[in-house]
């Protein structure tokens, strides 16, 4: 938890904006989650790539103002977001020439690198910090031995199904992770009738 505390919440930047709304946000979350599908990615980090992009455009650094009043400047720092979000936690190498070709060339590789340098600044390079589903997966570790691996890998896979709809909204990015992954488990255990089957 000490290191969750040395990142910055994200807050509603949306109200210092009248071009961009949740809508907009909803919609860069899902054609994450497609590219992540399409490229067999872990959804966890597009989940990853969306707190970046909040925290970054909650900053008040860098350029992330300029992102809050142009759909082009905010379409840019999400696919940032999610590039450094794939060089972090994925296996693979990913070129930035292959991000901006999945922008069908609207991006160019220079863009790109200079708003994830910009997202890497403002963010004060703080890029590794704790996910909900950490604290998620450390939670599930500490159920006593009479809970079934079956019935503890089903939470697991409820818990990331609801991560998964609460990266689509701004509200859970500005929460701490471990209140987010404690939330998580605690919806999940409430849906979970018998631990012990």
């Amino acid at each position: 938890r000490s290191q969750e505390e040395s990142i910055s919440l994200s807050h509603n930047y949306f109200l210092k904006s009248h071009l961009v709304d949740a809508g907009s946000r909803s919609a860069i979350a899902t054609w994450c989650d497609q590219v992540a599908d399409t490229l067999s990615f872990s959804r966890e980090t597009v989940g990853i790539a969306m707190l970046y992009f909040d925290r970054y455009l909650s900053s008040g650094k860098g350029q992330s103002g300029d992102s809050l009043q142009s759909k082009d400047q905010f379409q840019l720092a999400a696919i940032a977001s999610f590039y450094l979000a794939i060089k972090l936690n994925e296996p693979i190498v990913m070129g930035i020439d292959h991000m901006s070709r999945m922008t069908r060339g609207f991006y160019s590789e220079e863009e790109i690198a200079t708003m994830e340098q910009d997202i890497l600044f403002s963010l004060e390079w703080r890029v590794s910090s704790p996910t909900p589903m950490d604290f998620v997966r450390h939670l599930l570790e500490l159920l006593p031995e009479s809970v079934h691996p079956s019935c503890a890998e089903g939470m697991l896979q409820s818990a990331k199904m609801k991560m998964e709809f609460a990266k689509s909204f701004i509200f859970f990015s500005s929460h701490k992770p471990s209140i987010v992954g404690v939330g998580c488990i605690m919806c999940v255990m409430s849906e979970t009738k018998n631990l012990t089957q």
